[in-house]
């Protein structure tokens, strides 16, 4: 059998989280050739053993021996022993952040068309950060199925869109080695589809892939070995069919069984009033409809889902509700009994609702402490910006409690399941009349995705409000939830 070609090699390394040492005398050599997955619940330390590879986490023993990127096959590191930057790429939820935040300084700038406008478009922002040429971009746009959002202004581009955006980046940085940090988060089943035989295509190329997933079918074809973390250290590492039926992650393999379970919806409540309503409602930008005559009503205690792949309209649409996107005013939309635009301002509208998104936890500053975000929530600002009475103090209290948090600690410092109960508190301390969830659970493992749900079951237990539940995986909506309306193309087709 001949003898492997080492590509990347952690020998004996121990990296360093804020003042905490993690992974200690940790080894992992990948070869030519192999093409990995890492996988692991939320806050095991996956992110961080990766970012040992391009230096975002510090190696404070052992070494990273770069193989892949010496000129002389007898060496095993670059001649002046630095990390070859230009020769790893490495896409993850953070960068699609920062991303995000480099668009736009504030959280609704997608629906505001002046700021939308004003900001750099898609086309702009690739050139500027990989210098490429308008042709090397169109290319990779195409391959990655974004090419027709390069006109378009960053804020304007959904979730799964970002995402993309920051693998047409990758691919043209021609990197020898390529991770992807759960690269199918806030996908639809078509986009996941799309992107891993994208994925699959490239592992036949000249690159090495490392891929954290938290679901076994976002597995692509091709991977070869796994890796399995937990609490800051490697428990298992192999070939992918050698570990397949480990005992540890027979719950990881089980996920591609799910199904979609079938929800019929409950028979009205009489008496129940009307939350919402949208009316022959159309969404323009320019040329493109983003809502195409919607008609909705929800009403008080009613749990739906709304369905649809990535541009479909959903986000669009709660943009309406929250009133963060001018268009309300020319629809027929209306909002606790009364038609947007006869004099309400938009805090008389936030006040009686509580949301959620990736885009929103993108834009919570890092240093926020966990109390000030869960407060923020009942002035519908972003962080606390003004004192709190001694009723407001004790709602905090009772959310922390409820949900096990930490009051102080800052939000960037909160694991991902944590981050999320925040800002679940945040969205539920002042008992609104209408919950928004835009995918709620995206990036979260099984366990924290369950803990969410039965939080979830629990807060609206004896509540009389709405909600409006988004996800790209109907296999895993919450209990709760027993009415569907979808969207396709801004157009409802089931309801």
């Amino acid at each position: 059998m001949p003898r492997s070609t080492p590509f990347i090699r952690l020998d004996a390394v121990t990296l360093r989280v804020a003042e905490a040492r993690v992974f200690p005398n940790t080894s992992w050599c990948i070869n030519e050739g192999e093409h990995w997955v890492v996988v692991g619940p939320n806050g095991s330390g996956k992110s961080t053993l990766l970012g040992a590879f391009d230096g975002r986490t510090p190696v404070v023993g052992g070494e990273v021996w770069y193989h892949f990127a010496c000129t002389d096959p007898e060496e095993s590191y670059p001649d002046d022993g630095s990390v070859p930057e230009e020769r790893i790429a490495y896409v993850s939820q953070e960068d699609q952040a920062a991303l995000a935040r480099s668009g736009s300084e504030y959280h609704q700038a997608r629906w505001n068309a002046t700021d939308a406008e004003a900001a750099p478009k898609v086309v702009a922002v690739l050139s500027k950060r990989t210098g490429a040429s308008d042709h090397a971009i169109r290319r990779a746009a195409t391959r990655v199925n974004i090419r027709h959002r390069l006109q378009h202004p960053l804020p304007a581009l959904s979730n799964g869109e970002l995402r993309r955006v920051l693998l047409a980046e990758a691919l043209l940085r021609k990197p020898r080695l390529l991770v992807l940090d759960d690269p199918c988060a806030g996908l639809d089943t078509a986009a996941r589809t799309h992107l891993l035989e994208l994925i699959a295509s490239l592992m036949k190329e000249d690159l090495c892939m490392v891929l954290v997933v938290r679901r076994a079918e976002e597995m692509p074809e091709g991977i070869t070995h796994l890796l399995q973390v937990k609490d800051g250290r490697v428990v298992r590492q192999g070939p992918l069919e050698t570990l397949r039926t480990h005992r540890s992650l027979q719950r990881f393999f089980a996920s591609t069984t799910l199904t979609p379970p079938t929800r019929k919806p409950s028979p009205p409540k009489s008496g129940g009033s009307e939350v919402f309503s949208l009316k022959e409602v159309t969404v323009r930008y320019d040329k493109t409809v983003a809502l195409d005559t919607v008609s909705w009503t929800v009403r008080t205690g009613e749990r739906w889902a709304l369905l649809g792949h990535n541009g479909s309209g959903k986000s669009t649409l709660l943009s309406l509700l929250t009133g963060d996107n001018l268009q309300a005013y020319a629809n027929d939309v209306r909002l606790f009994g009364q038609r947007r635009g006869q004099g309400e301002s938009i805090w008389d509208i936030r006040k009686r609702i509580g949301w959620l998104s990736p885009e929103l936890q993108w834009h919570v500053p890092g240093d926020e402490r966990t109390d000030h975000l869960i407060a923020s929530g009942l002035f519908d600002t972003l962080g606390l910006q003004r004192s709190l009475r001694s009723h407001h103090r004790a709602a905090v209290k009772d959310w922390i409690t409820r949900f096990k948090l930490p009051a102080k600690a800052p939000f960037a410092t909160l694991g991902a399941g944590e981050q999320r109960m925040a800002l679940l508190a945040r969205a539920l301390i002042k008992s609104p009349d209408l919950i928004l969830l835009d995918e709620p659970c995206q990036g979260l493992d099984t366990a924290h995705r369950e803990a969410f749900h039965r939080a979830l079951a629990k807060a609206m237990k004896g509540h009389p409000c709405a909600l409006v539940y988004i996800t790209h995986h109907a296999e895993e909506l919450p209990p709760v939830v027993d009415r569907v309306l979808e969207l396709k193309q801004g157009r409802v087709v089931t309801t």
